[in-house]
Order: structure tokens, then sequence, then C-alpha cells
């Protein structure tokens, strides 16, 4: 990182206003940029959690179990497995976790770092897509099947029953969202305050050790994603197929039929692997030789490579276990 301390020191304390400003932006726009690679994006989703906690059965289960007061707590599942809550839940999550691989962690609980490339090349369009289902899809169909079974769920709840726990649907309604926003990455001098050129030196030096700090954090995350990708590849294709077979006993009790040594993989395996190679390739927001290495050892790794294919050919299997493993190799102590 730049000793902002040192060089703001050149400058005399006789020196004009404008030429110490001056000299304060020379500062600051010789620190690590990445405003032009990348940006800030938060995903927002709410639904309505569809439970409701019960103070009197919570009190009836401890004095039915002899239990202290305080002790249980009773959460009612309002609408049990109704298949429109748990389509959006489900679709909630899967969006969730879409956009967590597609990102960069930047601030806990926050917006995340998308590179300009990811977010021109697809991101923004499949993201707006999930927003539409979400909300012309999803949440209409749910709406419409709670206005007409409302009752019938309110039944099932049996004596637990309570008209509060059921809100009216256009209150409903207000427990459902999902927003994007976007923003840019801030400059380490950028700053628009009124504040004296002492205080401006200190927050410019505090930004660009921040800045720096977060870019490490998601250089990290790629290296964590790639490392956790490569190494389950690498233990699962680590046998050799000779043929052999042996007879054992399921769980349900059949007969069945199994290869000797034969490690079972799913064909998501070499899904996440060319994963973590576009990964490396858009979100290198560092431009890290080492990552681009890396990349390219990966790209000519897994070139024609397929689960099927993986299964039947020893030769190819061990290969590809093999330069797996190179990449591995380059790949930085986690802990740095």
């Amino acid at each position: 990182m730049l000793n902002f301390e040192n060089k703001a020191n050149r400058y005399s304390e006789n020196n004009t206003a404008t030429q110490a400003d001056a000299a304060l932006t020379a500062i600051a726009k010789s620190a690590p940029s990445i405003s032009s690679s990348a940006l800030l994006v938060n995903v927002i989703i709410r639904h309505w959690s569809a439970q409701a906690g019960d103070k009197q059965v919570a009190e009836q289960a401890e004095h039915l179990h002899g239990a202290d007061k305080g002790t249980v707590k009773a959460t009612k599942s309002l609408l049990g497995k109704m298949p429109e809550i748990v389509a959006i839940k489900a679709f909630t999550k899967m969006v969730r976790d879409w956009h967590n691989s597609q990102s960069m962690p930047w601030v806990d609980k926050g917006p995340r770092l998308v590179t300009t490339a990811r977010f021109l090349s697809g991101y923004q369009t499949q993201l707006t897509e999930f927003k539409n289902t979400f909300e012309n899809d999803l949440v209409p169909a749910f709406l419409e099947a709670y206005a007409w079974r409302r009752g019938e769920y309110m039944i099932k709840q049996g004596s637990m029953a309570k008209d509060s726990d059921f809100p009216p649907i256009e209150e409903v309604a207000t427990k459902f969202g999902f927003s994007i926003s976007e923003d840019i990455i801030a400059e380490s001098g950028d700053w628009r305050l009124d504040i004296n050129r002492d205080a401006l030196q200190v927050m410019v030096e505090r930004n660009s050790k921040l800045m720096q700090e977060r870019v490490t954090a998601a250089v990290h995350s790629v290296w964590e994603r790639a490392h956790k990708a490569l190494t389950h590849m690498s233990e699962r294709l680590d046998y050799e197929d000779t043929g052999e077979t042996e007879e054992y006993t399921a769980a349900s009790g059949r007969s069945m039929t199994r290869r000797v040594g034969v490690k079972k993989f799913q064909d998501t395996l070499v899904e996440h692997v060319n994963h973590i190679v576009d990964i490396m390739n858009t979100c290198n927001i560092t431009n890290d030789p080492t990552m681009q290495m890396a990349q390219l050892k990966l790209t000519n790794a897994m070139r024609g490579v397929t689960p099927d294919a993986l299964r039947e050919n020893n030769t190819l299997r061990e290969d590809t276990k093999k330069a797996v493993d190179a990449v591995i190799a380059l790949l930085p102590d986690l802990n740095f």
C-alpha cells in the first residue's frame, strides 16, 4: 500500500490551499482502483415466512411436560407445505445462491462486487428475468391461492387457529419484494465533504486501506471457491476402474452389484469446475498473473471433458486429475 503520510509531508505548511488539495488528489489517484472494472450490486428479496408464534401453545407444552416457564417456544407453520409458498422460498434461495456465485463479497451482509464484464455479459439480464418471474408469476400465484384457501389453512390449525395469524391479502402482499440496486465504487480520494485538508488526508489513507482490504477479500473468495471445487474433483477422480465387480446388500435388503474401488460423483462435478474457469476469467479484478495462469491451465484441462467420459475412460480420468492437481499447486495459501 502507498505511504500516503510520507508523500503528503513533502509539501510544506506554507503551500497554498490549492497546492495542498492538488497534492492530495494526486495521492488518491495513485491508489489501486477498480472503479472502472467493477460495480456494487445489492439484491434484496423479501417473502412472507408464513409462521407465527403462539405463547398459549408454548405455555400448555410447558405445563404438560413440567417444564419451567419460558423454556418452550412454539412456532406455527401457517400454510404447511402449500406449493405456492414452497416455490417462492425455493426460488428465493436459488436466486441468492446464484447471485453469490456470480459475485464477490465486499461488505458484510451488503452489496457484492460484480465485474463490469460479467455484469454486461448476461448477469444483468438474468437478474432482471429473476425479478420478473418473482413479481409477475410466483407472487401473484401465491396471493391468488392464499385468497381462495385462507380459510382452509385456518381450519388445519385446529384449536390453535387465530384470525390474526392470517392477515388480509392486501397486507400479505406487502411482505414480498425483489429489489436490485447498483452503485459505483468510490475512489480513495472521492470525498465531497467540507472538511479541512488534514482530516481529508486521514480519510484518504483510511479509505485506501479499506479499499485494499476489500479487494483482497474479494480475490480471496475466488481462490476459496477454486480450492473447494478442484480439491473435490481431485479426490473424486482418484481411483482406477479395473472392471472387477462385487456383490453387496443395499439398505433396502436387495442384492446389488458394483465396481470395486470406483468412486461415484455427480455430473455437477464438471459443471462446478467449469464455473470456476469462468469466475477466474471475469472476476480477476487485480489482473493477478497467477490467477490468469491457473485459468489458462484449467481451461486446457477441462476442454472436451464430460462426466460420462471421466467415468468410463481411465486414461482421461488420470490425465484430468493430474492437470487439476497441477492447478491446485498454483493456488496461493488460503491463509494469506
